[in-house]
């Protein structure tokens, strides 16, 4: 699949010890940053996927992380006709 055709969303957590901070990313599927936010760590990773693939053209599949399984971003995806292939929550 040509890498305009996918994305993919992923989120970084601090460990502990370190700053309380999140870098939220959008790659293409070869790996190449296109978009990033860094947030404060309590914010919510589904709010950020929502801002950043808002400004991003449309893509066939979008991959995620389990943090970004949520109802409100699925519709969202599937509105824009992209596949949320996100592992879902398994404490919802």
């Amino acid at each position: 699949m040509p890498a305009e055709k996918r994305g993919r969303i992923a989120g970084h957590r601090a460990q502990p010890g370190q700053a309380n901070h999140q870098i939220h990313a959008v790659a293409d599927r070869l790996g190449r940053l296109i978009e990033f936010e860094l947030t404060p760590g309590q914010r919510s990773d589904i709010g950020v996927a929502n801002s950043l693939l808002a400004t991003l053209p449309k893509v066939e599949q979008v991959l995620g992380e389990t943090a970004y399984d949520g109802d409100g971003l699925r519709a969202l995806l599937a509105e824009r006709g992209s596949t949320a292939v996100i592992k879902p929550d398994p404490d919802p």
